[in-house]
This record gives C-alpha cells, structure tokens and sequence, in this order.
C-alpha cells in the first residue's frame, strides 16, 4: 500500500520526470490525441546520403502522452491514468544558424484518471520561451517568460520543446548512428529536478510521409534522475531513478524538421521523505505530430 508520508500528489509530480505533458498546470477541455501516421511506403529513392540544413521557419506540433504509474511492491494497487497533450508553435529567425527561437505552449489539457484535472485560473498561452536553434538542429538554454518556481529550472512544459528538435549531423547515409546527451533542470514545485538523457540514434532509410520524403530514424535512450542540492539545499522530497525509451521518428531530409514520433518509455523511480521511500514503475507513450 502506498504509505501516507508519500502522498499521490507527489506521484503526479513524479510523472513529469518522463513525460512532461503530465505537469499541466492549467487545464482546457479534453480533446482527443492524433495517432501517428504510418510512412507511406519503404525506401523510395536512391541517395547516397542527405545533408539537412536548418533553415528559419514556424512549426506547430501536437504533442500527446499517456503515462501508467504503478507501485513496484503492490501490483494490484490501482494505478494512476495520466492522458495529457498540449500544442508547441514555434518560430525561428535570423539569416544564419544560430537562429533566435520564440515559442508558445497552448491548448494544454490534463486528464487523470478519466476526470480533467481543477482547470485552475485559465491562461492563454500557457507559457511563452525563448531560445536559439544551433546549425545541427539542437536547442541552447531555454527562457521561460515567467520567472522560474524554482532556481535554474523551467516549467516541465516548456522544457519539453526540446523533444521537438532533433540534432543531426551534417551528413547522414542510410544506417549512420550518432548520439546526443541533453541535461535539463526542471521544477516540480519549488524542487529542482536534475534529468540527464543519452540518445542513440539511427538513420533507417528514407520513406513517403503525406506525399512528401522523409527520413525514418530509430532514437533510444537512457535517463538517469535526481534531485541536485548544489542548486536549491535539502528539497522537500527527494526523487532518484533510471529509465529507457525507444522512439520512431520521421523527419524532413532537406531541414531536419520534426514531422512525427511515436515512442514508449519505462522508468523505475523512487519518491522519499525523512520518514519514508516509496519505489514506483512509469510507462509513458507518447506522440508528435506536425499541424498545419
């Protein structure tokens, strides 16, 4: 059973460590998440390798999740239901990489279990950014527009822009692997919690999304979690767990741009107080999608 030093609110709290969607602070009305597309067709040309150049532009994605937590001791305790999604538009500027980012976080909608989350005092966007856009397609630090719930963090929200980005090489053949490691803080609250993520990626080959090519490629990654006292002193709750995930992506040859992801994530975290330390299991799939 779940010991009361460690209460469900925390758990919420601890979703955000995957899957950022799950923070949601402000709620509108529910809407149903897109499935992603499956490519239209297997190889379709024969390059011998692509050079994607990030060119300026705005993007609007829909990005959705659908995160089960379960404690690791109790397999019959009822689980936690968390379906979230929210809509990024963001825009680059500038003649020559990097590009200055300005982005928005709108449309945000939290559901748990089955029930939409207290909708809170409504806000339209949820949360502005700021940014830049590097030549091989990384995000810099990112700059929320509200001061920050924490020191040296950003809202979990606005943090997730970065899975919208994809860095890339300047030259990829079908078959190339590179690797990228990214380290956000982010706020829980008033607790900054430190995650650092290793990626591994893999060109499959090319491929036909919505008439236009594409370029599949496979990301897997690995998290490792905690909470930094270096930043903030003793937190009020203390979080420490590794997690993997897998991912499908579709991307645009020529830019680099993010068309479409599918992915599934598994984390094994441990929530604690001074008089208790609760082990949980968290499932995350997630989608995104870019809209018109």
């Amino acid at each position: 059973m779940l010991q009361p030093a460690v209460s469900s609110r925390r758990i919420i709290l601890a979703l955000c460590v995957v899957s950022a969607l799950a923070c949601g602070g402000r709620t509108t009305a529910p809407t149903t998440g897109v499935t992603p597309e499956r490519p239209e067709s297997t190889a379709v040309a024969n390059v011998p390798h692509w050079e994607p150049h990030r060119t300026p532009g705005t993007w609007r994605y829909l990005a959705s999740s659908s995160t089960v937590v379960s404690l690791e001791s109790d397999t019959l305790a009822k689980q936690l239901p968390v379906q979230s999604s929210a809509i990024y538009r963001i825009t680059a500027t500038g003649t020559t990489p990097p590009f200055a980012i300005q982005g928005t976080v709108d449309s945000v909608t939290v559901i748990t279990s089955g029930k939409p989350s207290s909708p809170g005092a409504a806000k339209h966007p949820y949360a502005t950014f700021t940014s830049t856009l590097s030549p091989e397609g990384s995000i810099g630090t990112i700059e929320g527009s509200e001061p920050p719930r924490c020191p040296k963090g950003v809202d979990p929200l606005v943090a997730g822009v970065r899975t919208l980005f994809i860095a890339m090489p300047p030259t990829i053949a079908r078959g190339a692997t590179w690797q990228d490691t990214v380290t956000a803080v982010t706020c829980r609250g008033d607790v900054p919690i430190v995650a650092t993520t290793a990626y591994r990626y893999t060109l499959v080959g090319d491929t036909v999304w919505q008439g236009k090519p594409a370029l599949h490629i496979t990301r897997g990654s690995e998290m490792t979690v905690g909470n930094d006292s270096t930043i903030a002193g003793q937190p009020t709750f203390e979080i420490s767990g590794t997690g993997t995930g897998t991912a499908d992506l579709l991307v645009d040859p020529a830019t680099g741009t993010l068309l479409q992801q599918a992915g599934r994530s598994t984390a094994r975290l441990v929530i604690g107080t001074a008089r208790s330390r609760v082990p949980f299991r968290q499932e995350v799939t997630d989608t995104v999608q870019i809209r018109p």
